[in-house]
């Protein structure tokens, strides 16, 4: 199977099929009932997260280390303080958040904007259909009637919505109970104070992060961490000793590509290699470079032969796969109506409100769009949880990057589990349904249903089962048309050359070779077999079928 992810084109390329997991649900943002960050040790994504709160058993400031992807424990707050969030200001996609430790009962007239909703921006690096619906809603296996989401058990930090007043730091005053405002010294005429004034009387503060990068915010937190590899000089992040350069291999390395470049695939998909943000109207892929900000490398029309940087899009504007860009983060590009010949760029859908379906979009940051019950047709935004907690139908998705996976071949109850790191074992009940970045989960042989995760494969290396698949871009096929090895072989557009040991097609494209042993050229195979509007749903298609109804 080769999937294009409607948000970022070149990044999804994998061909995964024998890879057997029955996935009911994706992740879909940092916040979530329980916590806005994984726990220690759980998996993180450094280019979209920042940092994070945690309140179980009590508040705990956690950042997500660039060094090894993973959540860490920054401090435990003391007692009789919460862990508040606030957007990061320098977070290009308005994804990253910053933490500290406030007193409950001292908290600034600004908590209220420091006090982050734990919500992210999920620019979706996943494989997405452009279809009737997407992300968990596409790959949910239903299972059970729908399960009341845990009632959140987590205190409102000072600041939030329901707060009637800010209460005194101090003792309350015995005759009569101050309304919030502290005492400054002075004691009541009419009534006065039988404790002492507050100590520490609240202040308004102003967070100082506008171009910083890192370093103290003016409100005694900071403003942002550097990732591993970089240390904070006058609010900018620098590199220390280099990080990796530009045309330097990052396959399967924890260390960043230097600002201004990503990890890229190169031009025969043999290596990965950093190369620089390409701007917009600029050629875009493996060998060149993906987007900068603002950007999304998409195929530059539907022979899919070149990909090239267009804008994102706002809500209410057109958007596509071909051509032109996305949307812009907030928004999703979706059909407008049944006939799935336009789309555009729709609002994210807020918590319990009707999504995945044609002219709706998908759910915001934090939130997944799962089926009301097992095997209904109608779809709903839902709460996300993190590794451990409750999925699935009625219930809700995962965060980012944990799958929601039945816990028994039963599928009555579903949790979300952790990606697996190298020689995890990985399958489909209850375990890790999918391997961390530059693994792939691997069966033994075919329907074994449970498999290891293995280091993905380059163009050329052998693949297949008990051996390894192949990494973005590239297909497990025959190495030649007679030694019956398979090997890792590029994908091709409309007219590429396919078959054994030079390659095949993309999505949407079928190879006109009559077997695996012969040569052929890839063409658009449902429109050339007739197969859009014959009464069938049929898959695999350039475009969706009108066929295949909600």
């Amino acid at each position: 199977m080769f999937c294009l992810s409607v948000r970022c084109a070149f990044l999804l390329f994998a061909c995964m099929a024998a890879c057997a997991t029955q996935t009911i649900g994706g992740g879909g943002g940092l916040a979530g009932p329980i916590a806005s960050s994984g726990v220690p040790g759980a998996p993180c994504q450094p280019t979209a997260q920042g940092e994070g709160c945690r309140f179980a058993p009590g508040p705990v400031r956690m950042k997500c280390d660039a060094a090894t992807s993973t959540w860490l424990q920054v401090e435990a707050c003391p007692a009789g303080s919460t862990c508040l969030e606030a957007p990061d200001p320098t977070s290009g996609a308005g994804t990253k958040k910053l933490t500290q430790c406030k007193a409950t009962g001292a908290a600034a007239a600004g908590d209220a904007a420091a006090s982050g909703d734990g919500s992210t921006t999920a620019a979706d690096a996943s494989a997405t259909d452009t279809g009737a619906t997407t992300g968990d809603a596409a790959k949910l296996a239903d299972s059970g009637p729908p399960t009341d989401a845990a009632p959140d058990s987590q205190p409102k930090p000072d600041g939030a919505v329901g707060d009637a007043f800010v209460p005194d730091a101090g003792s309350p005053d015995a005759s009569e109970t101050d309304t919030g405002s502290p005492d400054l010294g002075s004691a009541d005429l009419g009534k006065p104070d039988v404790s002492p004034p507050d100590a520490k009387p609240d202040i308004p503060c102003k967070l100082e992060c506008a171009g910083k990068e890192c370093g103290p915010d003016g409100c005694g937190g900071i403003c942002k961490t550097c990732s591993s590899g970089l240390q904070c000089d006058a609010g900018k992040c620098k590199l220390i000793g280099g990080g990796v350069g530009l045309g330097v291999s990052c396959f399967a390395k924890s260390q960043a590509c230097v600002p201004g470049s990503q990890c890229v695939a190169t031009k025969t998909i043999d290596d990965f290699v950093c190369l620089p943000d390409q701007g917009s109207g600029k050629a875009c892929g493996p060998g060149i470079g993906y987007c900068g900000a603002g950007l999304d490398c998409t195929f530059d029309g539907e022979a899919k032969t070149g990909l090239k940087c267009a804008a994102q899009n706002a809500a209410g504007q057109a958007c596509g796969i071909y051509g032109g860009g996305f949307c812009q983060p907030g928004g999703q590009c979706f059909y407008t109506s049944v006939e799935y010949k336009t789309l555009k760029c729709y609002a994210d859908v807020g918590l319990d409100e009707p999504c995945g379906q044609v002219g709706k979009g998908l759910c915001a940051a934090g939130l997944e769009c799962v089926s009301v019950v097992k095997g209904a047709k109608s779809y709903v935004c839902k709460p996300s949880s993190p590794v451990g907690g409750a999925c699935g139908p009625g219930v809700g998705g995962c965060e980012d990057p944990a799958e929601c996976s039945w816990t028994s071949s039963q599928q009555t109850t579903a949790q979300c589990y952790a990606p697996g790191g190298p020689g995890a074992t990985c399958g489909d009940f209850a375990t890790a349904t999918s391997c961390a970045a530059w693994l792939a989960c691997n069966e033994a042989i075919s329907g074994a249903g449970t498999g290891t995760c293995l280091p993905m494969k380059l163009a050329g290396q052998p693949c297949g089962y008990g051996v390894g698949w192949c990494a973005n871009f590239l297909i497990c096929g025959p190495k030649d048309a007679t030694s019956g090895t398979s090997v890792c072989l590029p994908l091709g557009g409309k007219d590429a050359a396919c078959g054994p040991g030079v390659g095949y097609c993309f999505t949407g494209y079928e190879c006109s070779a009559p077997d695996l042993k012969s040569m052929g050229t890839c063409g658009e195979k449902c429109k050339a077999k007739g197969l859009y509007g014959n009464g069938t749903c049929d898959t695999g298609c350039l475009y969706l079928d009108p066929d295949c109804a909600q």
